[in-house]
């Protein structure tokens, strides 16, 4: 017997190393997806099985117990309770496609697939990919705020537009973001049957990493970068780019960073803001991509960043300082919060097209899949 999805991603990993024992505890589990390597991994292997003729109430992905094992041993690394035993586990293990098949889950049925799965009738021949994509969003994520967002816009209308959880959910470009988009369309038009088989194809190969990993260790350090996809842009690419550090004055002590709770005073943000806009002023004549050292910003100040790189017209590469990853579910009261992590990004901001629907700057963030 397998481990149902769910326990690896809301299970407490200081447990055990065996992850049918973990407790799913998701009010103390972090909003903190696999990493994007092994959610892709997972659902290409998943859709390139055949498609299941009959699906239970309630179903999820349930894995194989090799991969449950190796996966359980990312999580625990991930999630800073790994060891040397964990590490060379996934040293040692190539990435095998797993047996991974749908079966009644121990947690509630999310509104989003009871609506998919009673819509469409459990024998419906697209169901499952519809399932399938809406367990990818969760792993990739960490929770349930795609579902929660698609159960608001379910045949309303289409495709919700601008929303982050599609931007973190795949993280990059290319025929996967296409080949995904157009697999949540169908769950809006109750999944054509011909169509449906023709994305489940298309979305099995663009999510296959290519060159497959060696390791499981591999995946486990494919870094993420959230970047919009909306509107679509073309911009030409030059063949070089002017590059400058930006030297500033003002920053915000890291002692100071802990016993603030992660968070800078309105205060503190604005010297900072003033020092990165008198250092951007200096250079930006003579160079189209600024770099900030690491951990100088507040990530509370990103939009303020995203206002000086359209008045000034270049790019921005910062870095952010820490800020708390929150829970998967949010904890009762009578919680007792033993463990909390951090994530230090990057963001990059880049100047849009001026003027037009086209104008404005966007955003990317980038950190590695591993909080602290």
């Amino acid at each position: 017997m397998g481990v149902e999805v769910n326990r690896l991603l809301w299970g407490r990993p200081a447990d055990s190393r065996n992850p049918s024992e973990w407790r799913i505890l998701p009010g103390l589990a972090p909003r903190q997806g696999l990493p994007r390597g092994v959610a892709r991994f997972l659902l290409s292997s998943r859709l390139r099985r055949s498609a299941p003729k009959g699906i239970p109430p309630n179903a999820d992905w349930t894995l194989d117990t090799d991969t449950s094992l190796c996966l359980a041993a990312v999580r625990r690394i991930q999630l800073g309770f790994g060891d040397d035993a964990d590490v060379a586990r996934l040293r040692s293990n190539h990435p095998k496609s797993p047996r991974i098949v749908l079966q009644s889950n121990v947690t509630p049925e999310h509104p989003a697939r009871a609506i998919a799965r009673v819509s469409m009738g459990r024998s419906h021949p697209a169901l499952p990919l519809v399932l399938d994509v809406l367990t990818f969003l969760v792993i990739s994520l960490g929770d349930e705020s795609a579902l929660d967002d698609l159960a608001n816009h379910l045949f309303a209308g289409g495709l919700p537009r601008n929303r982050q959880w599609l931007l973190e959910a795949q993280g990059e470009a290319g025929e996967f973001r296409s080949a995904l988009v157009d697999a949540i369309s169908l769950v809006n038009q109750l999944a054509d049957p011909d169509r449906a088989q023709h994305v489940r194809e298309r979305l099995a190969l663009a999510a296959l990493p290519s060159p497959p990993p060696a390791t499981w260790m591999e995946m486990l350090d494919d870094q993420v970068m959230e970047q919009p996809i909306e509107p679509a842009v073309s911009l030409p690419l030059a063949a070089t780019m002017r590059v400058r550090m930006a030297q500033l004055t003002s920053t915000i002590p890291l002692t100071q960073i802990p016993s603030s709770g992660f968070a800078s005073s309105p205060q503190m943000q604005a010297e900072v803001m003033k020092s990165v806009t008198e250092a951007v002023a200096h250079v930006a004549a003579e160079t189209q991509l600024v770099i900030l050292p690491e951990v100088t910003v507040p990530y509370e100040c990103v939009s303020a960043l995203r206002s000086l790189s359209e008045s000034a017209g270049v790019a921005l590469l910062a870095g952010l300082t820490w800020r708390p990853v929150p829970f998967a579910k949010p904890a009762c009261g009578s919680t007792v919060v033993r463990d909390r992590w951090f994530v230090n990004e990057a963001v990059l901001v880049v100047p849009g097209l001026s003027g037009g629907a086209n104008g404005g700057a966007r955003v990317f963030h980038i950190r590695k899949p591993r909080p602290n």
